[in-house]
């Protein structure tokens, strides 16, 4: 589940866009990435109070959209192999049992979770990608996002001597040739989300509908909250005024409900519990006349890290929230 920081949350509408690319080339760029990918939590900022505030709000712009870029890394001649071959599954994977290693070891890249690379190809055809291997004739492309699956995390380590350790959260990896040419190819659900991941399809009169982009809006109606009564007042008030960026946190659910083949128009009212300190808890959907179970699941994991202001009151609230999906 991914996990959201209020701040990543009041910024995240204007993120919505199709991500930018990136390529890593240098140790310089990865030490970019790495500074502007620290949580803000994590980074002392000089000045006085406004100067730090400002710092801080800058700094938390700039990770908003390094956790939004797709960057891609290219492997050094010789800097990887493949495992045994599955000829059941038609499998070549990737030994990953290493980190990847760049510049000599300066840079270190490992897939989180100890993610497989893997891609499905003929057994001819994993016989001429393991020569060409062997013979240096093709390259490892690794392409990757930074704190996409926590974005409260830091993706980065870095040591002492200067060396850094960085945690790739998988979207896509090629093989290619030394003129760039792709030998093969695989992707995972995380490129789905940052770019469209098919050509649209057409539409009425021969315009192009594609179910990945969002063509509607999402509605926050008032919630209702039960519980601490000295709660209640700033719960409103925080959801009448991030309205907007709750809709823009849950829209994406749109196109995974599409994808899924369901309706994406009508109504969800989703549940929660909010202890005192503003975490979330017990989420789940109340009502739901969509029906589509994919859009449901995307909702209540998206909402998941959502975080409410904390109050002077200890009681646990509930809130109900009602969410409409249109085509507006």
């Amino acid at each position: 589940m991914r996990k959201w920081s209020i701040l990543a949350l009041m910024l995240l509408e204007a993120s919505q866009a199709r991500a930018a690319e990136r390529e890593l080339t240098t140790i310089a760029a990865f030490c970019q990435v790495c500074r502007a990918a620290r949580p803000t939590d994590r980074v002392a900022f000089p000045g006085d109070a406004f100067q730090r505030g400002q710092a801080r709000m800058r700094h938390a712009e700039a990770r908003l959209q390094t956790l939004e870029t797709l960057y891609r890394a290219t492997l050094p001649q010789g800097a990887f192999r493949f495992g045994e071959y599955d000829f059941e599954s038609g499998v070549l994977p990737v030994d990953t049992r290493h980190a990847f290693r760049f510049f000599g070891g300066v840079v270190t890249l490992y897939t989180s979770s100890n993610e497989p690379i893997a891609f499905e190809v003929e057994p001819d055809r994993a016989r001429a990608l393991v020569d060409q291997v062997g013979r240096g004739r093709a390259r490892l492309v690794i392409g990757f996002l930074v704190a996409f699956d926590d974005t409260e995390s830091d993706p980065c380590l870095v040591r002492p001597s200067g060396s850094m350790a960085v945690r790739a959260d998988l979207a896509f990896s090629e093989v290619v040739d030394p003129s760039g040419r792709v030998l093969a190819r695989m992707q995972t659900e995380r490129l789905d989300e940052v770019l469209p991941s098919s050509p649209p399809e057409p539409g009425p009169g021969g315009s192009a509908q594609s179910p990945t982009m969002d063509a509607g809006s999402v509605t926050v109606a008032p919630p209702t909250v039960t519980g601490d009564a000295r709660r209640r007042a700033a719960i409103d008030a925080f959801i009448a005024g991030g309205g907007a960026t709750i809709s823009a946190l849950v829209r994406p659910c749109r196109a995974v409900g599409a994808r899924a083949g369901g309706r994406t128009r009508g109504s969800l009212v989703v549940a929660m519990d909010v202890d005192a300190a503003g975490a979330v808890s017990g989420l789940r959907v109340e009502v739901d006349s969509i029906g589509n179970g994919e859009l449901a699941r995307c909702v209540v994991e998206r909402m998941g890290g959502l975080r409410y202001p904390g109050g002077s009151g200890r009681g646990r609230v509930q809130v109900s929230l009602p969410l409409m999906f249109t085509d507006e």
